[in-house]
């Protein structure tokens, strides 16, 4: 499962002995493993069972909760119990789900650096426009660092110039303006890898001038924080308090010694 698994980990439901012989149950879960859910779900289904276990056995079950009599016991944005009938649409949007969580498969294509902003490919942009979104992913990494009273005791990063930056763009954009983006590098030191989604505004004159003072104006990371993708062992070990940072941290010296 791998990337998806990381952001939305696997859910096993086990029916106690009890229900277990309810045939409308068992269906009615079947066809709920084939549908998009969300920690709003898990809610409500815990919800449910506190509320109305008491009343299920293993020959009738009401598709419903609440039943179709009964009031509503969460705003309707607030989930269905996977154990009834899941209210429509199944969509990443309707279930708040965040853009970066979204188990809906992305259509991606990687994007190409061009020396010249003039005559571009649909999957090219200006070099310096990309070399841009690249140092400005590591800067706001070692801001997190900084905001986090870590900087006495993690490095600096910068990017590997050793390894290549990727640059994709999603297909599917959530504002016809905005061009969605997902960029995976390595930093040094301490070989991190790391992948970031982000937004932006391209300019609609082509000039890297402009392209670059676009940037700066609507570069937005939808990443918070963003997400290693290779282990960082022992490395971190001095920034254990800092849940949100430890994976950029690549202990200075003094803090290997001392921490």
């Amino acid at each position: 499962m791998g990337e998806i698994d990381d952001n939305n980990p696997a859910l096993f439901v086990s029916l106690p002995r009890q229900l277990n012989n309810n045939i409308q149950l068992r269906a009615l879960l079947e066809k709920n493993s084939h549908e998009l859910v969300s920690h709003h779900d898990l809610y409500a289904t815990l919800l449910a069972i506190a509320k109305s276990s008491h009343q299920w056995n293993d020959q009738n079950w009401d598709i419903f909760w609440p039943s179709l009599q009964q009031k509503p016991e969460l705003p309707s944005f607030y989930g269905s119990s996977i154990l009834h009938t899941l209210k429509q649409p199944r969509s990443c949007p309707a279930l708040r789900i965040p853009f970066e969580y979204c188990q809906c498969l992305k259509v991606m294509t990687d994007i190409k650096p061009s020396k010249s902003a003039l005559n571009l490919q649909a999957n090219e942009l200006p070099a310096k426009l990309i070399d841009y979104i690249l140092q400005a992913s590591v800067a706001h990494m070692n801001a997190d660092i900084a905001e986090h009273d870590l900087l006495s005791k993690c490095a600096l990063l910068r990017p590997d110039p050793e390894k290549k930056s990727l640059l994709q763009q999603f297909e599917v954009r959530t504002n016809m303006s905005v061009d969605t983006f997902r960029i995976t590098f390595d930093t040094q030191p301490g070989d991190g890898k790391f992948s970031a989604v982000l937004q932006i505004q391209l300019a609609v004159e082509k000039s890297i001038k402009k392209q670059l003072e676009m940037a700066k104006k609507t570069l937005f990371f939808i990443s918070d924080p963003f997400p290693r993708l290779n282990s960082h062992k022992y490395q971190s070990k001095c920034a254990e308090s800092a849940a949100k940072v430890q994976p950029y941290c690549y202990c200075n010296k003094t803090s290997w010694f001392f921490s």
